[in-house]
């Protein structure tokens, strides 16, 4: 079976994890570094000037142009089993100026946070190598694929040569006419922390836990659970909660006739149950076929699912980001209520924007950040199918911990070492056992 199978992105991937392959040397440790809210990632600060080509600025301009340079980072970091934060880019210069032969060359500076897949192998520099125009992704996918990308079952063109990047194979030789070398200087990000909790307090608050579990099909369409590793996870992931609340008091589900594995047939399952002190569980599992595409009544059943929920999980394909940043637009949220968002994608760290933040903010006016209410959860490496369950219980089983606290490191070493989990807007949290 293609490694394609198992992972959740879009376009085919394989060996959704490994040991770094393109870093510049390292140290054991950074001195005086710290952890941050993940039990494998570090945040680390990337600073780095650069040059790239375009054969005319288009209506996006410079960002435009720097937006799909950047898409090759992605690559070039899963290679190091890292990925960068690309909506937290910042440019302290970014200019153009045309060049003899009639294109344009803008000329940047960057720095970007990036999820390093380590706590103590960490760089003190890494060298990128970028293409050097940003209008010749064909040519360039094309000398250099194989050689330079990681090896897939299902080819590679040019809308995925992005993603399968590694420049620093040893196969791979790259012309100096067709790559920018740049070393960004490496810092360790003041925004890491350690021994954050989830907020059980306010979890807790209203004496129910409240979750919501999605589920996408790894093909739009399909309705076979043995042909599809989306329907697959649904499947497993209600026959999970299932044990898991049946021991519980009077678990009940809705139908009262839903089968342990419902598929595509029941797209749409709620369980509930309670606890032995009396407080009560309420979990609904959703399957849909594409969330940037679903159906305006998923929308409607997930924005009257969302406004109380405790913890929301999406487990899919990402899209490229677009199934992550619809779903971050969509939901119905009010004041005060907190939230541990889960976008269990493959790396949903590069892709994830701010829109669910900013929206949040605007509903509390003392929390400026959109944090103070909401955790985010998301993936610094590819995210498998066949683990999308046991990811989403982890974080249930955690917050049905509420006796014995988990901090988020707890929490996050019963997910597969292979996606690297690491959790942002937890600076904020106050809770302690």
């Amino acid at each position: 079976m293609s490694k394609k199978l198992w992972c959740t992105l879009s376009l085919a991937l394989a060996s959704c994890a490994g040991a770094p392959d393109s870093a510049d040397p390292v140290a054991d440790a950074w001195p005086g570094g710290k952890s941050d809210t993940s039990n494998q990632a570090t945040i680390l600060d990337f600073e780095w000037s650069g040059t790239v080509q375009t054969n005319a600025l288009d209506w996006g301009g410079e960002r435009a142009v720097m937006e799909s340079l950047l898409y090759y980072t992605v690559g070039e970091l899963n290679g190091s089993r890292s990925v960068g934060r690309m909506d937290r880019v910042e440019y302290t210069s970014l200019t153009s100026a045309p060049t003899k032969d009639g294109r344009v060359e803008v000329s940047y500076h960057a720095k970007m946070p990036v999820a390093w897949g380590s706590k103590d192998k960490l760089p003190k520099s890494y060298t990128f190598k970028l293409p050097k125009n940003v209008d010749q992704f064909d040519a360039f996918t094309t000398k250099y694929k194989g050689a330079c990308s990681e090896e897939t079952d299902e080819g590679i063109d040019v809308s995925s040569m992005w993603y399968y990047y590694r420049p620093s194979q040893s196969s791979c030789k790259l012309d100096d006419a067709d790559v920018v070398r740049s070393t960004a200087k490496v810092t360790v990000s003041t925004a890491n922390t350690t021994g954050k909790y989830p907020e059980y307090d306010k979890v807790w608050e209203d004496n129910t836990l409240r979750v919501v579990a999605i589920f996408g099909k790894f093909a739009k369409g399909d309705t076979d659970k043995d042909d599809d590793a989306g329907i697959n996870a649904f499947n497993q992931f209600n026959s999970d909660i299932r044990d898991r609340m049946g021991s519980m008091k009077g678990l009940v589900t809705i139908p009262a006739d839903a089968p342990t594995q419902p598929g595509a047939n029941l797209p749409d399952v709620e369980f509930q149950a309670t606890l032995a002190d009396g407080r009560s569980v309420i979990v609904n599992a959703l399957l849909v076929d594409e969330v940037s595409s679903a159906t305006q009544a998923f929308y409607d059943r997930y924005e009257a699912l969302s406004t109380r929920a405790d913890f929301i999980a999406y487990n899919g394909h990402a899209g490229l980001g677009a199934n992550i940043r619809t779903l971050a637009s969509k939901g119905k949220f009010v004041a005060g209520q907190y939230v541990i968002v889960f976008m269990n994608g493959c790396d949903t760290y590069t892709y994830v924007d701010g829109a669910l933040a900013e929206m949040r903010a605007t509903l509390n006016p003392d929390d400026p950040t959109g944090t103070k209410f909401m955790d985010f959860a998301l993936n610094a490496e590819p995210a498998f199918f066949a683990s999308d369950s046991g990811a989403s219980m982890a974080f249930i089983n955690g917050l049905l911990s509420y006796d014995k606290p988990l901090t988020y490191e707890q929490i996050l070493s019963n997910i597969d070492t292979a996606q690297v989990v690491l959790v942002s807007g937890e600076q904020d949290n106050t809770f302690k056992p």
